[in-house]
């Protein structure tokens, strides 16, 4: 498999990865997350190739936050990786076998900045 790599920047301010919420009715998530999600979704679409990267790859995900990031930066990553995968650049993240995270905050601005790659 030849190596492949993906860069892109979301604008637009980090979210935690909230517990489902559950009814008599079933688990839903708020309609909030799912917004967010989605325009993260629309984001990635707009910026990536439409290859489909696969196999076992990294992950490097950095946070630019205009204020202090509330969320534990396992559950923002987490959020990240649901929406990757809902635009499709990986079928499970359970193919991500490096992963580095980080957050600088009072930047003045929010920002998602990610690199994915496969090993060479």
């Amino acid at each position: 498999m030849p190596p492949h790599s993906i860069s892109l920047t979301l604008d637009i301010r980090p979210c935690a990865k909230p517990r489902p919420r559950v009814t008599r009715w079933g688990a839903y998530n708020e309609p909030r997350y799912m917004e967010w999600r989605a325009e993260v979704v629309r984001q990635v679409k707009a910026q990536w190739d439409g290859v489909k990267i696969s196999g076992k790859i990294g992950m490097f995900c950095h946070h630019d936050c205009k204020k202090k990031l509330r969320p534990d930066l396992d559950n923002a990553v987490g959020a990240v990786q649901d929406a990757l995968k809902d635009a499709g650049i990986y079928g499970d993240d359970r193919i991500i076998r490096t992963l580095i995270v980080t957050c600088q905050e009072d930047t003045g601005r929010d920002r998602i900045s990610l690199f994915l790659w496969t090993p060479v």
